[in-house]
């Protein structure tokens, strides 16, 4: 009979019964729970499955879930929904209070470079090579990977090389094991570019020596015995400068510097046939702009402008002359080339429109116009 007439209504309840669980997952960050929900009668059963990691190095285990338990509670599938989107959203939202920690933590090291770092938290608290984290301080916050790590403490590198750490050894900072944090952590930040979130403050001294050579000369004013702008002809202007800078690289992109400009110049001359030295002493100021570091590499281009102004004598044929000189505008390009973590070479190319009033006891006022070109090296530390 049961073959002709097909399954009895008990049989039907109980297909239904087996056919009814309904699977829903929700993947929160690396981790996928599974919903299991069910039809008993007039009541839903709702059971969190087991965690399905999808990253190895988490080992988390069924066992270690306490949430896994049955819910029994009145049924209908508008309420079984609303619960499992509320399920949802309410662990969207405290994913990170279950996967990411922030923590305070004590920084026991920073490198001279300031762009690696050690804390004491190490493979017994669940770090390993290659893992990236979030820190936080104040006024910043920036991404770090592991390049070292033992049982008590992990060796950290920035993950952007064109900054350095905003702390030193010592200070406490807000580490989260979760670099998705971070946007819970813009609120508190002013909103920056992201190599300014790492950017410190530096302070240098500069010292270069230059080469210079005239590219243009004009003379005016003087005794036309001696010389005259129209009669007498210069074979060539060169000099020797030395210039100490002292400078503060205040954002990213620029920097300000003042400092001391010592100049020794000789001048040739076909007729009469003539040597001409001159000697400055200047107070100069400067404003440069960095374009970003090369890759993987703490080099940088830069371009700057400057000013310079002081005093000047000039011998001639044993009379000597004094005045004032200035140097505007002075436009320059260079190149930073890190070869320690605390010293730079530079090497500079520049221009500038130089003009030198000078007089003899007895003369009246000269002038000297002059377009050099100049050359230099030096050291930045």
């Amino acid at each position: 009979d049961e073959k002709n007439n097909g399954p009895s209504n008990d049989d039907n309840e109980k297909n239904k019964e087996r056919k009814s669980p309904l699977g829903l997952f929700f993947r929160i960050d690396r981790q996928i729970i599974r919903v299991r929900v069910s039809k008993h009668g007039d009541k839903t059963l709702c059971k969190l499955s087991d965690y399905y990691c999808t990253n190895k190095r988490l080992h988390i285990k069924p066992e270690d879930i306490t949430s896994r338990s049955f819910l029994s509670l009145e049924y209908n599938n508008g309420m079984v929904m609303r619960l499992l989107i509320f399920l949802g959203l309410f662990l969207s939202f405290n994913s990170s209070k279950v996967l990411a920690d922030d923590e305070l933590i004590l920084i026991q090291s920073v490198s001279t470079s300031g762009k690696s770092f050690v804390i004491r938290k190490g493979a017994e608290d669940g770090i390993s090579t290659g893992q990236q984290s979030l820190f936080s301080t104040k006024n910043s916050s920036f991404t770090a990977v592991v390049i070292e790590v033992n049982r008590f403490f992990s060796l950290w590198r920035l993950k952007d090389n064109r900054g350095a750490v905003p702390f030193e050894k010592g200070n406490y900072i807000t580490y989260t094991n979760n670099i998705e944090n971070i946007w819970t952590e813009i609120p508190k930040l002013q909103l920056a570019p992201k190599e300014e979130l790492v950017f410190k403050e530096s302070y240098h001294w500069t010292l270069k020596g230059n080469y210079s050579l005239a590219m243009s000369e004009s003379v005016s004013g003087v005794d036309e015995n001696i010389s005259g702008t129209e009669e007498n002809k210069t074979a060539d202007r060169i000099g020797y400068q030395l210039e100490m800078i002292y400078s503060n690289h205040f954002t990213v992109h620029w920097e300000w510097g003042v400092g001391l400009r010592l100049d020794r110049e000789n001048t040739t001359i076909q007729e009469p046939a003539l040597d001409i030295p001159s000697n400055r002493y200047m107070l100069t100021a400067e404003l440069l702009y960095h374009f970003p570091n090369f890759y993987q590499t703490d080099n940088n281009a830069y371009i700057g402008i400057g000013i310079a102004y002081g005093i000047s004598n000039t011998t001639i044929d044993e009379s000597v002359s004094t005045g004032t000189t200035l140097a505007m505008p002075i436009v320059k390009l260079g190149y930073i080339n890190q070869v320690a973590a605390r010293y730079s070479l530079v090497f500079e190319f520049s221009i500038e429109a130089l003009a030198q009033n000078e007089s003899f006891a007895d003369t009246d006022e000269q002038t000297t116009n002059i377009i050099n070109s100049k050359a230099s090296i030096g050291v930045r530390f």
